[in-house]
């Protein structure tokens, strides 16, 4: 692991209001400076700042994770990659936004047999709400997502100089907020970046099978089969026993930042069980501590090896 990244996870895993991803834009560009790469600061609101390294008008490709960090849920959060994960998942959130409500609603109710009126459940179920958007900030984001970071600060250290000028790495903000950076990206970039691939790496540190979800023009494209070439090339002798899966974006449902643009791919570690299949958990919580580095060096040594190919 490398001294920048170790400082990450040791200094910056709070990125969430505006002070904290200050400190942490102020170091990123002096890494990124010393590994003699173009930073631009693309500010595109009052507290919305994209981090753009390289070139966006003559990159071959994209390469994006988002930096934002969320707040402490508190409960154990669960995500299902399938259509009944992914239903589940959803449902999981939504009881987790009603259940102080109901709570409250049964503490009244059973000491001092009081009914709780109708606007004021509403009013709790609000604030829940708004707390999962503004809350306290989670102080442990290993997985969701420094790992996303440190995956690209990882392929930028690796990358020989001759390729630099193929690659322009974005750090979107805001994307626990409703994907805001990526979308505000593609407004004031689309044009440049049509037919680019981008290729988005969000929480890819805890699990022992690598996803590579394609949108539809990702995988009718010349750089599907590159990219199934990169991977089977490094993961078919992998020493850690990891697994992958390449699949359409139709079937493997992950709502990141590559949902923004249509010729895009989506990489994630996930886990696996019986009925729901491939998930993610352990994130937006305290509980998110566990950083796989073989991951982020096999996806590395992935996507170093497709940008040489294409």
């Amino acid at each position: 692991m490398s001294d920048n990244i170790r400082e990450l996870m040791e200094k910056f895993q709070v990125r969430k209001n505006y002070e904290d991803k200050s400190k942490f834009i102020n170091w990123l560009q002096q890494i990124i400076k010393a590994m003699d790469y173009d930073f631009k600061i693309d500010k595109y609101s009052s507290k919305g700042r994209n981090l753009i390294v390289g070139d966006v008008n003559n990159a071959e490709v994209i390469l994006t994770a988002h930096y934002d960090t969320q707040v402490n849920y508190f409960l154990p959060m669960f995500m299902g990659m399938n259509w009944l994960g992914f239903i589940i998942g959803q449902l999981y959130i939504l009881f987790i936004i009603l259940l102080p409500a109901i709570l409250i609603d049964l503490f009244f109710k059973n000491i001092f047999n009081l009914n709780i009126p109708n606007i004021f459940i509403v009013l709790i179920v609000v604030l829940t709400f708004i707390y999962t958007q503004t809350g306290l900030a989670n102080k442990n984001t290993l997985n969701d997502n420094t790992s996303g970071v440190a995956t690209l600060i990882n392929i930028m250290e690796n990358l020989d100089d001759v390729y630099k000028n193929k690659v322009c790495f974005v750090f979107f903000d805001q994307e626990e907020l409703g994907l805001i950076g990526s979308s505000k990206f593609q407004k004031r970039y689309g044009k440049f970046i049509k037919n680019k691939p981008l290729i988005n790496f969000d929480c890819v540190a805890n699990g022992d099978n690598l996803f590579f979800i394609g949108k539809k023009d990702f995988r009718n494209s010349i750089f599907n089969n590159t990219l199934t070439s990169s991977v089977e090339k490094i993961m078919e002798n992998n020493i850690y026993g990891k697994k992958y899966v390449i699949g359409p974006a139709n079937r493997y449902i992950y709502p990141s930042d590559q949902l923004i643009y249509n010729n895009s791919l989506a990489v994630a570690a996930l886990k696996k069980a019986p009925v729901i299949g491939y998930y993610l958990n352990g994130i937006h919580n305290s509980r998110d501590k566990i950083f796989m580095k073989e991951n982020i060096d096999l996806i590395t040594e992935i996507i170093i090896d497709f940008i040489k190919k294409i």
